[in-house]
């Protein structure tokens, strides 16, 4: 690998007033009642909690210095992006970039790196949360399992598990857009047009964006992470009737991701599905606070970020004796979406996802080793840590269909496959989230419901909006039980109430 001759760093900065002061603006929203939230526009966020432009002056004035570019500014970082020679980057930053090779999640990789801290002039003391992009290390899994070829009439559609969690006849979410994040891969129009052909709905308008180079790739397999981006786009597709779909295809790194949200916050998506992610424990620090740091900007602005919490259990795929919680699923301000089995797409015979004896898989599930509790899991009473006891944020925060076993009906490269995992959760809570807010503006113009946590542990969950799973099933670690549990969190969608307890119908 050859250094490149033109590469791009993203600079994510500390947020005007502080970041207590954009974290209090979120904390005021999540507050709120739906209906009366007022959310910021992106002018008023780049005002409030945009990059101190004594910090963006003295950043360009730097980058100018080293032959650098300033490519993009985006107040929900919020972040600057610079442009340029990969050996005047190592320069400006004050690291020696090299290229390094490993086999990283079972794939060979080749990648940037360095040893050294990167630094920034006295200037820019203090005011820099994460520097991303110089090292290029891939970082994700997606979240789904392959259960195999689709026979004629074989499997589930997104359709069917959503009616059977109670799907409303003729919910829309038109003028809608949705995000989907995207970490490699890629679909086809055709692809699209047969899925919905197949299911008899509407063909929805997809588009691709491509974020920091890296652009819609279908290989055809379904095997490649083409078998994610189908999963995510055909159950969006299938449950928010006529709502648009934009998908942000981005690099598998810790800049690929805040750099995704951020565009789609930006853009105006309604909310944002993300189904990749790996344990806490490979993030670096800095990484996951600027993500959560964008998370926060993206729910100042209206819009929700749904993660997958993980196929792996409990461990995560870790095998080191300990529980570890998937990220960005935990993180604070973003919403993490677990794994069950519904047997004939009956609720009543629910239960967790847990393969873990058969050698499969099960839904991610577990207490944050980094995130503290967030007001709003405080009167949830979550489990203690298997791993010292403590009570911080826990995960997930509630679930849906993941088993393979009960999977769905998802179309790569023109042939039928079903597919399962939380992969598949993250895209269908995400798009219930559209449907309901849609009926939320109709009822109220103009507002939209914004943060989801907030509305799950206040109102939905206690006012019947989840079908609670107690059977004492589990994910390694930990089982299910009465309330709030650390495998399904509050259980599955009673999607009906979540109409009529968001809009009062």
């Amino acid at each position: 690998m050859t250094l490149p001759s033109t590469m791009e760093v993203t600079v994510v900065l500390t947020p005007r007033g502080g970041s207590g002061a954009l974290h209090g603006t979120v904390e005021t929203l999540r507050g709120t009642r739906v209906g009366e939230r007022q959310h910021l526009s992106y002018a008023t966020l780049e005002s409030a909690h945009g990059a101190d432009p004594r910090h963006i002056e003295a950043l360009r004035a730097h980058a100018a210095s080293h032959g650098l570019t300033v490519s993009d500014v985006n107040a929900v970082g919020p972040s600057v992006k610079l442009r340029g020679d990969a050996d005047a980057m190592g320069s400006a930053f004050g690291v020696h970039l090299v290229e390094r090779r490993n086999t990283i999640n079972g794939a060979a990789a080749t990648y940037l790196d360095h040893d050294e801290e990167p630094s920034l002039p006295d200037a820019l003391s203090g005011a820099a949360v994460a520097i991303l992009g110089l090292r290029t290390r891939p970082l994700a899994r997606p979240k789904f399992v392959v259960a195999g070829p689709a026979a004629a009439g074989q499997g589930n559609t997104a359709l069917d598990v959503a009616r059977a969690y109670g799907l409303p006849a003729g919910a829309a979410a038109s003028g809608s857009v949705i995000g989907i994040v995207e970490l490699g891969g890629g679909y086809t129009d055709s692809d699209v047009t047969a899925y919905a052909a197949a299911l008899r709905i509407a063909v929805p308008q997809v588009t691709a964006v491509s974020v920091d180079g890296v652009s819609n790739s279908p290989s055809g397999s379904v095997s490649s992470p083409d078998g994610e981006v189908a999963l995510d786009i055909d159950v969006i597709a299938a449950v928010a009737a006529g709502a648009a779909i934009r998908v942000y295809f981005a690099p598998n790194t810790e800049q690929g991701f805040v750099d995704a949200i951020a565009t789609a916050a930006r853009d105006g998506c309604v909310a944002v599905s993300i189904s990749w992610g790996a344990p806490e424990a490979d993030w670096s620090s800095s990484g996951m606070q600027a993500l959560d740091q964008a998370c926060q900007g993206a729910l100042a602005l209206g819009t929700p970020v749904f993660a997958a919490s993980g196929d792996r259990g409990s461990a995560d795929g870790i095998s080191d004796g300990r529980s570890h919680a998937d990220f960005p699923a935990s993180s604070p301000h973003a919403v993490g979406c677990g794994g069950t089995a519904l047997p004939a797409l009956t609720v009543a015979q629910e239960t967790s996802w847990n393969d873990l004896a058969a050698g499969g898989g099960a839904g991610g599930g577990a207490v944050s080793d980094v995130w503290p509790l967030p007001a709003f899991q405080q009167q949830a009473n979550p489990p203690p840590s298997v791993n010292d006891g403590k009570v911080r944020r826990t995960v997930p925060d509630l679930a849906a269909d993941a088993a393979p076993a009960t999977g769905y009906r998802v179309l790569v490269g023109g042939s039928w496959y079903i597919l399962g995992g939380t992969s598949a959760v993250a895209p269908l809570i995400c798009a219930m989230h559209a449907l309901v807010d849609s009926a939320v503006a109709a009822a109220h113009p103009g507002q939209r419901i914004g943060d989801f946590t907030s509305v799950l542990y206040g109102t939905l969950a206690p006012g019947g909006g989840v079908h609670d799973i107690a059977d004492g099933s589990g994910n390694g670690q930990y089982v299910t039980r009465p309330g709030y549990d650390a495998v399904t969190g509050w259980g599955s969608p009673e999607f009906g109430r979540w109409m009529s307890l968001l809009t009062g119908d």
